[in-house]
């Protein structure tokens, strides 16, 4: 889900042809028969569509109504349950409070995580905008990315409620460089998803926002932590 910026604690940067990860000058990197134009940094990677091609939230939030994302769903079901087998059961510490970030009209990462031992709380802006109270220990980020034009002022607040040594856990499809695969590359096709990525540009996005990489298996998971206080540190 991309988080519109009334839910942002902190002002987004204007959107240009210029990285909000690295300030660098985008070049053209591949643009559709039907004009839709993406835009690349030379130094992260990181794939922008043109921000005059974003999609207004009302469109954003008709097209999510459109999937087809409930717990009857079981390939839906067995997704997240394969990120929570890659990126929470091997990271994350039992019974952690958690926050399903982007969690959407159906919020069935969070009900999975319950089952799984983890108290967790949902946020959408779109579909359930009101926001939790309280530090979490866990924050996941699932298909939430690629909505983003500037991730790293999106998440930062959220990145604030994360507790000391907490876990920021998210899968986002990491894109194939090269314009003529990117051009048939099926992810890039829905509307909403405005932003791309591969593990250098997550790198970069993990250090803005103070967080150390702990995993990515190269293709669409990682897990980013946050640096334990001095309590906490050995």
């Amino acid at each position: 889900m991309r988080i519109p910026q009334k839910f942002q604690a902190v002002p987004g940067i204007g959107l240009s042809l210029y990285c909000p990860l690295c300030r660098q000058a985008m070049s053209p990197f591949h643009t559709t028969l039907k004009g839709r134009a993406y835009h690349l940094c030379p130094t992260c990677r990181f794939i922008l569509l043109d921000p005059a091609l974003h999609s207004s939230d009302q469109a954003q939030k008709e097209r999510y109504r459109e999937h087809k994302n409930s717990a009857d769903n079981p390939g839906y079901v067995a997704m997240f349950q394969k990120f929570i087998d890659a990126c929470v059961r091997p990271f994350a510490k039992p019974a952690c409070r958690t926050l399903d970030l982007g969690c959407g009209p159906g919020p069935v990462l969070a009900g999975l995580l319950r089952e799984a031992g983890h108290p967790t709380e949902i946020f959408d802006p779109f579909f359930f905008p009101q926001i939790p109270p309280g530090n979490f220990d866990l924050v996941t980020l699932t298909e939430v990315l690629e909505h983003l034009p500037d991730p790293v002022a999106a998440l930062r607040p959220w990145v604030g409620r994360l507790a000391p040594g907490g876990l920021l856990a998210g899968m986002t499809r990491f894109h194939p460089d090269d314009p003529l695969k990117f051009g048939a590359w099926p992810y890039r096709r829905d509307i909403t998803h405005v932003s791309f990525y591969v593990p250098k540009t997550l790198d970069i996005v993990a250090r803005a926002l103070g967080l150390s990489a702990r995993f990515t298996d190269g293709e669409r998971y990682f897990v980013w932590e946050k640096p334990a206080g001095p309590a906490d540190s050995p």
